[in-house]
């Protein structure tokens, strides 16, 4: 469809119209085609206003390659009807790509050619994940009446070599979309002091509930396990020391391309105060950034639309690979620390309830791509794109606040890899005898709590961690290996329950800072 109009009040209505009939076409839902339709009526009455009623405007609406698009074309001196200005403030971005239409302002041979990609409405993703799990167990399962030779060639010949290639993919994308979230959150707050208002009241949040929940955990694991006290651990600063230098990258580049979301993400804090601190000198830099993020994030939307696949994956080599075999010795202590791990989910889920007055049938709902996301790939990179989704246009959580807290969260809030490095070394503490006191387990907490945030996101990251910390409990080299394993199984659940937690505290600091929308949260919107 492309139509010419003017700029009198009843063609841009009948605009306004069409526009909203071709979205309602191709299933956008009700809720955002009428704020797409009011949002395009503010914008073309801003022309009016500058251009008169008899200038001429031209809409052009076509899907391509499964996505909608809308470009908007005025002829004229450049006017970009996103900029702030005293009358009606720089509303009409964040407005617009909460829908999830992304705007995109550009002045070319003399005209002002603006264009929308609104979201058709999309099939459940949580039934495509569990569509997914349920095909590769089925799978997995008929695959068992094959040779073990032949399943394992079938893993690292087919499976394997595709799921790795679709994870690096991910990787390749999240790892900018995160950076540019970050860094994008920090330049919209417009000073150091705003920065520091909400960086301090968020972090300090995000720092005692962690605290908060790791203690409980330790409390609840230590009746499962017989440990044997005495004068056990001895604390060496080189190790943590060494471990948290490795946090500061050793150049801009490495970061990206070994996927490391915390040297990500520190990379983008110190960018975004550079930019506070030079303010208009590099004003410009902002108009970039809000395009390669919308560039980005478009790109990531493909990638994570394709998310059940990679589940299938994912779960398909892991029951042809045998991977469970290695850790069916050490079950009881599997079950205890997912146990104790998950109580995390009712104790929070009733917080919530209780405090927002939401339902929690609803709000398990609303949480439940991420959970499984999460669940099946142990990855909060694969999840990053459909968890910003999901907080911003499920849960009600103003977007700002989520750019900057998501990633700040998800590199924090780690209670379930707490559990699961204290788990494992009170595990292997009794199975070796090992000799403790109230001041190894106090090593244990700290240790755990630390490498919990400060593991490297990074293939080996791990036994690095593990390594770091058994040498302060005085657990031997050779438990790594079994440690190994069993924490490749517990990073799943862990990595979903993180995910769980981090949601729900920044519901609950969105609400303190006037940033919720309630309405939003407890309707039916998915």
């Amino acid at each position: 469809m492309m139509n010419q109009y003017t700029f009198d009040n009843v063609s841009i209505d009948k605009a306004s119209q069409d526009v909203s009939d071709f979205m309602q076409k191709y299933k956008v839902d009700s809720k955002s085609n009428l704020c797409f339709r009011l949002t395009l009526e503010e914008i073309l009455l801003k022309y009016a206003k500058r251009f008169g009623e008899q200038a001429v405007f031209e809409l052009k609406c076509v899907k391509r390659f499964q996505r909608l698009r809308i470009e908007l074309s005025v002829v004229g001196e450049a006017v970009d009807p996103f900029e702030n200005d005293a009358e009606s403030g720089n509303i009409l971005p964040g407005l617009v790509s909460t829908m999830g239409a992304y705007p995109i302002w550009q002045h070319r041979n003399g005209k002002n050619i603006i264009v929308f990609m609104p979201q058709k409405e999309p099939f459940s993703q949580t039934v495509k994940l569990i569509f997914g799990i349920v095909a590769a167990l089925v799978l997995g399962g008929i695959c068992q009446l094959l040779p073990a030779e032949t399943r394992l060639a079938i893993s690292s010949n087919f499976v394997a070599p595709i799921t790795d290639t679709f994870m690096g993919l991910l990787t390749a994308v999240s790892g900018p979309l995160i950076f540019l979230t970050v860094l994008g959150a920090i330049t919209e707050m417009g000073n150091m002091e705003t920065l520091g208002k909400i960086g301090k009241k968020l972090l300090s949040f995000f720092f005692v509930v962690s605290i908060l929940m790791g203690v409980l955990h330790l409390f609840l694991m230590l009746p499962f396990f017989g440990l044997r006290f005495g004068n056990g651990g001895r604390f060496e600063l080189s190790g943590l020391l060494g471990l948290l230098l490795d946090l500061i990258p050793d150049n801009l580049f490495t970061p990206f391309t070994e996927g490391n979301l915390i040297q990500i993400i520190i990379v983008a804090v110190m960018g975004g105060v550079a930019i506070l601190m030079l303010g208009s000198k590099v004003s410009h830099i902002s108009t970039l950034l809000t395009q390669l993020t919308y560039m980005i994030n478009i790109i990531a939307e493909g990638i994570t639309s394709l998310l059940h696949f990679l589940v299938f994956g994912v779960i398909l080599d892991m029951i042809l690979g045998d991977s469970f075999a290695v850790v069916l010795q050490f079950y009881r202590s599997i079950l205890v620390i997912m146990l104790v791990t998950a109580l995390l989910f009712p104790i929070l889920l009733v917080f919530t309830v209780l405090r927002r007055k939401v339902s929690a049938l609803l709000l398990i709902k609303k949480v439940m791509p991420v959970f499984l996301i999460c669940l099946t790939t142990a990855s909060s990179s694969a999840a990053f794109a459909t968890n910003v989704e999901v907080c911003t246009k499920r849960l009600g959580i103003d977007r700002k606040l989520v750019n900057f807290g998501l990633p700040m969260g998800t590199m924090i809030i780690s209670p379930g890899h707490v559990a699961m490095y204290m788990g494992i070394s009170l595990s292997l503490a009794q199975s070796y005898g090992i000799a403790t006191s109230p001041f190894w387990l106090i090593l244990a907490f700290i240790g755990s709590f630390v490498l919990a945030s400060a593991t490297p996101s990074v293939v080996g990251g791990t036994l690095v961690a593990l390594s770091v910390l058994f040498t302060q409990l005085g657990i031997p080299g050779e438990a790594i290996a079994v440690a190994a394993a069993v924490s490749i199984l517990l990073d799943f659940f862990a990595t979903a329950i993180n995910m769980f937690c981090v949601e729900n505290l920044l519901i609950e600091v969105s609400a303190q800072m006037n940033l919720l929308d309630e309405e939003t949260l407890k309707s039916d919107i998915m």
